[in-house]
């Protein structure tokens, strides 16, 4: 698999989670001027991500893609259900969602082309980042095996690292081009959130217009 195509079907994962959830957190943050649109990523990922982890926490069912594609599609048919069938789904919102979307493939995009001139995966705690990506992309139990240490969980924070070994677990991804992609996605969302937090808190005194 080349870069460009694990960058495609990396983002197309991350797109089809937060469209997928946008009603709900449109929901979630309905008292903000723009309803959570810059928000929606990372909330989407992890309610995506959290309740397969619950469910394996409690060992009621394995950690898989198979879990949380059937939660995204539970949660994305109610959602976008309960939002069209109250009409509630009005064209500046849509508007928003498409704007917030192009901006973070932006970011993404130029991101990914910056760290193309060095993409080694080297020095200070990288390599143990990607072990620790690489054992969530696999784990069927959590927490995820410890790669430095065979036959036991991982000691350590790992709930990041299980994020975007989500994503790549869906997209088929390999860790060691995930890793870069995993801090593109941070860049971008990153970017986009703390833009739609000052805007949030500014909008409202820019006059009624702004504030629809």
């Amino acid at each position: 698999m080349s870069w460009v195509e694990a960058a495609v079907r990396w983002y197309l994962v991350l797109a089809a989670v937060t469209w997928a959830l946008f009603p709900a957190v449109s929901w979630l943050c309905r008292a903000l001027p723009e309803r959570g649109a810059t928000l929606a990523r990372p909330i989407a990922i992890l309610a995506a991500v959290y309740p397969a982890w619950l469910l394996a926490s409690f060992r009621v069912v394995p950690f898989s893609g198979f879990v949380m594609i059937l939660i995204v599609i539970i949660a994305a048919v109610l959602g976008w259900v309960l939002i069209i069938r109250p009409r509630h789904l009005d064209r500046a919102w849509l508007r928003s969602l498409m704007l917030v979307e192009v901006a973070s493939l932006l970011f993404f995009a130029a991101y990914v082309w910056l760290r193309g001139f060095t993409p080694q995966i080297l020095g200070t705690e990288k390599p143990m980042d990607v072990a620790f990506l690489a054992s969530s992309m696999r784990a069927v139990s959590i927490p995820p095996p410890d790669p430095w240490f065979a036959g036991e969980p991982i000691n350590y924070y790992y709930v990041g690292y299980l994020l975007y070994g989500a994503v790549g677990r869906l997209s088929g991804v390999a860790p060691e081009i995930g890793f870069n992609l995993a801090l593109a996605t941070v860049f971008s969302t990153t970017a986009v959130a703390a833009f739609g937090v000052a805007w949030n808190a500014i909008r409202p005194w820019l006059g009624p217009r702004l504030a629809v």
